[in-house]
């Protein structure tokens, strides 16, 4: 499930990024358009006042992302995880996942179902966020060579990200603190990892905190990408030491 939910996600970072994207390139029109307006008159060479044009440009970009490409590989990796979880749920409820755990999972997935299925592409991010937070504690149960408390603050990382996207600040700082608070915690466990692999996830995921209380969206951003390098830079470092390549 974790393979298929990471494949989900750049696909719905994807689905999203766009959207911003055309934001940006209006905001960048209507400037170009205030220092060249007395030149063309504030017209197009086609005739069409320029606000217009944008606002055409901006409506087209907004439908390719919401539905280019009929939103069938998300659903298709969406079936995917359905047919994973219903393979690994009942080794999981034998090894003594909680029925708490378990009845999340399964109704976080059906939210995402339905998130992919009306092409809400944010709404679909927190929702396989929350299906990746209680496949954590699922995949607790096994030997992943993963450590839970790395995947438990990728996930809290991931989440301040998309509340930020939300626009709920003090959620995201609740979030991003929480990161921070279990990285400490397990560090001291990672004697034999690289110092310097140590200090880049600390100060990466200090700096995640910073940008989200100083409520900057892009600072979180470009943040939230280091931190999350970082950790698969570790995950990587993990494996190695452990002999998982």
């Amino acid at each position: 499930m974790r393979k298929s939910l990471a494949e989900l996600g750049i696909m719905l970072e994807k689905r999203r990024s766009p959207e911003m994207q055309v934001s940006l390139q209006g905001d960048k029109g209507g400037q170009g358009n205030q220092g060249g307006g007395q030149q063309q008159g504030g017209q197009s060479q086609g005739g069409q006042p320029l606000d217009k044009q944008e606002e055409q440009k901006q409506q087209t970009g907004q439908q390719a992302a919401a539905g280019g490409g009929e939103w069938r590989e998300e659903m298709e990796i969406v079936r995917s995880l359905h047919r994973e979880w219903n393979g690994l749920e009942p080794e999981a409820v034998t090894k003594g996942m909680s029925s708490s755990t378990q009845e999340a999972l399964e109704e976080n997935l059906s939210n995402l179902t339905r998130a992919v299925e009306s092409r809400q592409a944010l709404e679909a991010q927190l929702a396989a966020n929350q299906v990746y937070r209680y496949y954590i504690e699922a995949a607790s149960l096994f030997k992943t060579g993963i450590p839970a408390n790395l995947e438990r603050v990728r996930y809290h990382v991931t989440e301040a990200s998309l509340q930020v996207a939300r626009g709920a600040w003090t959620v995201a700082q609740d979030e991003a603190g929480k990161a921070l608070e279990i990285w400490r915690r397990f560090s001291y466990s990672l004697n034999k990892i690289d110092r310097h692999t140590l200090n880049q996830v600390e100060h990466s995921l200090t700096d995640l905190v910073d940008a989200v209380t100083e409520q900057s969206a892009i600072l979180t951003s470009i943040k939230t990408e280091i931190a999350l390098q970082n950790l698969d830079k570790l995950e990587r470092e993990i494996k190695g030491m452990n002999g998982g390549g």
